[in-house]
């Protein structure tokens, strides 16, 4: 079970830190490296690409994606600015899903109501759903992705109603 008011005492204690943090990780963001394979392109263009507008639109920056390990070049002052101005509850959040999720925009784009967090959950683990679905999936795997969704809809709850 997650201790949320030791998080938010963390946040509150290392808001500068967590902030750098969120910035860099958005760097590395799961929606921003895209697979050569047209199937899984196709099902990632599906689910990522209504969520990097959402997020280009409500950050005000454009994001580009990667076909290879290089990573993008992203406005990380844009982002820092825009992270900054998030209430404490909003940053927890952010900062919880985030690293639940591998990824700052799915995060915020949950904080802001413009995803579920089924949707979220498939959009970060497209392409594990995508290799399951072609080779099968172990009783492990299941009993992992249910725990995340758990934990996901735990911290939902927690900075919706709090």
């Amino acid at each position: 079970m997650i201790v949320f008011s030791e998080i938010e005492k963390y946040i509150i204690d290392n808001k500068d830190k967590i902030i750098s943090l969120l910035v860099d990780y958005a760097e590395t963001d799961v929606l921003i490296f895209w697979s050569k394979d047209n199937d899984l392109s196709f099902q990632q263009s599906k689910k990522w690409l209504p969520i990097l507008k959402f997020i280009e639109q409500e950050m005000g920056i454009s994001i580009a994606v990667s076909y290879d390990l290089k990573i993008p070049k992203i406005d990380k002052i844009a982002i820092n600015k825009y992270i900054k101005t998030l209430y404490l509850k909003e940053l927890a959040g952010l900062f919880l899903f985030s690293t639940k999720l591998k990824s700052v925009f799915l995060g915020l784009a949950l904080i802001k109501n413009n995803i579920s967090v089924n949707d979220a959950f498939e959009a970060s683990f497209l392409e594990e759903i995508y290799q399951n679905s072609l080779w099968g999936e172990d009783k492990e795997t299941i009993k992992n992705h249910q725990a995340i969704k758990n934990e996901l809809n735990e911290i939902k709850e927690y900075w919706q109603n709090g």
